[in-house]
């Protein structure tokens, strides 16, 4: 499935990644963000102007994507599609491009994708903001985790003796439809950047707020332990971590949580004082023999009603409280 990107004419850059050398001039360059879901910035014209008849490119806009996922990204047809005109027909200018692979932090240059080309077809010189194709096959680039895609467009031209390179790109993604693959729309359709290939993203998870429903992990390797059961309101969080000889019980909620940073070195000691209920132990069948002797009992699943995340709230039992400070003591 091919992955397209968006030119919006609004929302800044995460980074700042340097503009590619093969650009003679950048004075009108700015950075924003690529999507590949639109949102709906204004079209917008972007228009360079000089006196300067020098054989040369000029880079109007770099746009840069979120973080990517490790890969590789395979030798590939990508292809553009962005309106744009010159100010008359003695400026020759032609849209230019390029496509690289960035770190996170944008300091570090990956590979060159497209390197920087310009289309054959001349800007239209009526002057109408008029389509405009291109397609390169892109060389194969391995990007890490959190990568960047960085897109760069801008014109490029000979202008004739005594003539400049003034010219006007368009950009945004306001508009239903996007431009179509030729050279003659003019309509103010969105302009993008297709990959022929799926890309992989790199997503990061936060979670704020009150807990979905309640869910659980179980993880046994190597002599370490480790559960947690996190949950809407009135049901348990906690964590319980056995590594290296100690031991560490926390709860967590929005006051100060229970947590004993040096426990005895065997699991033994604080499982006799912890014990499960039947209830307990149903929902987690598939470690029976691991926690037999883990028993709590009813009044001390009723009790944990104190952290604020989880609503039906109360207060911890004078059972559970002693049960903490003899093992802290321990």
């Amino acid at each position: 499935m091919p992955t397209r990107f968006y030119l919006p004419s609004t929302g800044a850059a995460a980074v700042s990644p340097a503009y590619s050398s093969g650009w003679e001039d950048t004075s009108i360059a700015s950075r924003l963000k690529c999507v590949v879901a639109k949102i709906s910035s204004a079209m917008a014209t972007v228009s360079f102007l000089d006196n300067d008849a020098t054989d040369k490119d000029i880079l109007f806009r770099q746009w840069v994507s979120d973080p990517i996922a490790a890969q590789t990204i395979a030798a590939q047809t990508v292809k553009i599609q962005v309106r744009g005109q010159e100010a008359g027909e003695a400026r020759n200018m032609f849209l230019a491009w390029a496509i690289k692979v960035m770190s996170n932090d944008g300091t570090v240059e990956r590979g060159v994708l497209v390197a920087l080309q310009r289309d054959a077809t001349e800007l239209d010189s009526t002057p109408t903001l008029t389509n405009r194709g291109d397609s390169a096959t892109s060389t194969q680039v391995v990007a890490l985790v959190g990568d960047r895609i960085v897109i760069e467009i801008g014109g490029g031209g000979d202008p004739g003796l005594a003539s400049d390179h003034d010219s006007d790109l368009s950009v945004g993604d306001d508009n239903v439809s996007d431009l179509p693959e030729n050279d003659t729309t003019t309509t103010a359709n969105n302009p993008w950047v297709e990959f022929a290939n799926a890309l992989s993203w790199h997503y990061t998870s936060s979670v704020a707020g009150a807990q979905p429903a309640a869910t659980g992990t179980i993880v046994r390797a190597s002599g370490v332990f480790a559960r947690s059961v996190v949950g809407a309101a009135g049901s348990i969080s906690g964590a319980v971590t056995r590594t290296a000889g100690s031991f560490v019980r926390s709860i967590a909620g929005s006051q100060p949580a229970a947590t004993g940073a040096a426990f005895k070195s065997a699991l033994g000691h604080v499982i006799k004082a912890l014990r499960v209920t039947a209830i307990y132990s149903t929902a987690i069948r598939s470690t029976t023999t691991y926690f037999r002797g883990l028993r709590i009992t009813t009044t001390y699943l009723s009790s944990l009603r104190q952290t604020t995340l989880y609503k039906s709230v109360s207060r911890v039992t004078t059972r559970y409280l002693t049960a903490i400070r003899n093992i802290l003591r321990y």
